[in-house]
């Protein structure tokens, strides 16, 4: 009797390695027809989908506070792009002339005094012949304006020194922004 429950139990492992061979057969001409695609493949595709759907339902539905901030900010970059003309520039020297040989005619303009607090840096826009014009300027300030430019100094110095440290060439400490970024801070302390 054990022979034939031996036989039996045989049958039965033999009808289902059957069974599993022909589902697996299924699977493949399945399989053919469709690569099958790993988890983390799927996830990732999944993801694309998701970030573009959130895109798209973004780009139509606006809300007005950020359309209003948006349209704020191209004004913004476009008037910072114009300012940046010759004539423009032009008038911001003759500001900072003013503002030292003739102080009693001379008149406090916020626009001009934001652009030279953005760009004292910037030995393109201002030029080496006012430059201490300019610092004797920027050292009379006070309060947020002072603040903000000790920090955009200290930033400017960090950086170069941060660079030095790694590549040990002496000519970072003579750029402009770097001499000129610690004279403002001596000026200002």
């Amino acid at each position: 009797m054990s022979d034939t429950k031996m036989e039996k139990k045989e049958k039965k492992r033999a009808k289902k390695r059957k069974q599993t061979e022909e589902d697996g057969n299924d699977n493949n001409s399945e399989d053919d027809a469709k690569p099958k695609k790993s988890k983390e493949l799927a996830s990732v595709d999944q993801m694309h989908e998701v970030v573009k759907l959130k895109a798209a339902l973004e780009t139509t539905h606006e809300s007005k506070r950020s359309k209003k901030r948006k349209k704020y900010n191209e004004k913004i970059e476009k008037s910072t792009n114009i300012r940046a003309d010759k004539k423009f520039l032009d008038e911001i020297a003759a500001y900072l002339t003013k503002w030292e040989t003739d102080k009693d005619s001379w008149k406090f303009q916020k626009v001009k005094q934001m652009f030279i607090q953005n760009n004292v840096f910037n030995d393109k826009i201002i030029s080496d012949d006012i430059w201490h014009t300019t610092l004797s300027y920027l050292g009379s300030s006070r309060g947020k304006a002072k603040e903000l430019l000790k920090e955009n100094a200290q930033k400017v110095i960090e950086k170069v020194d941060a660079d030095f440290e790694s590549s040990q060439n002496k000519e970072l400490l003579q750029q402009k922004t770097y001499t000129r970024a610690r004279e403002l801070l001596q000026m200002l302390e």
